[in-house]
């Protein structure tokens, strides 16, 4: 995996694909960028607040909090890790806020090859929004570059009700009948 780094703030990690509305209102294919917070930079934390005071969406908040005690120290270990889809292209070191269209929180153990999405929140904006959003397939998106950069480990989750029909679309699993825990298949196609 290459990254592109900053030596402070944010960094750029891969590309990801999402649709964004043309003039004509036809939906078009664009990058969008993952970038990886830096919980110990104040700049990240505050893009990360502004966003979550602008959606008001409680896993928005819960990631900024969390981002916020990683940075104060409460976490010790670093298995959490903080990223954003942004339409931003460069200056990831300054994040703006208004171009930020999802973040996301995981749990890594890197031992057991495993990692947990934790927190996942899109801009309400673009979530199913009706005819007047400019952006689709943020989520979508945004999980196949998790999907890409975390290709050798084992992606779980515990979805939202309201969300367990996204995930299932793609390629996530119940681990049993029993369990509310979701686990993403290599081997299942995408329901598109």
């Amino acid at each position: 995996m290459e990254v592109n780094s900053i030596s402070f703030g944010g960094k750029y990690l891969v590309p990801a694909n999402i649709l964004k509305r043309n003039l004509k209102g036809q939906f078009n294919s664009c990058k969008g960028s993952i970038v990886e917070i830096d919980t110990f930079n104040a700049k990240d934390l505050d893009a990360l607040l502004e966003v979550s005071d602008k959606w008001q969406q409680a896993y928005s908040r819960e990631i900024y909090d969390n981002a916020r005690y990683i940075n104060k120290g409460a976490y010790k270990s670093r298995l959490s890790r903080f990223f954003v889809l942004t339409t931003q292209k460069s200056k990831f070191n300054k994040l703006n806020p208004d171009e930020i269209l999802a973040e996301l929180q995981i749990s890594v153990s890197s031992k057991l090859n495993k990692i947990n999405l934790e927190y996942f929140q899109v801009d309400p904006k673009t979530n199913y929004c009706g005819l007047d959003r400019l952006y689709k397939e943020v989520g979508t998106g945004f999980i196949d570059a998790i999907k890409f950069l975390y290709k050798d480990f084992e992606i779980t989750l515990s979805p939202a009700p309201s969300a367990i029909k996204f995930y299932l679309k793609n390629g996530f699993r119940f681990i049993n009948e029993s369990s509310y825990m979701m686990k993403f298949s290599k081997n299942v196609e995408k329901e598109r």
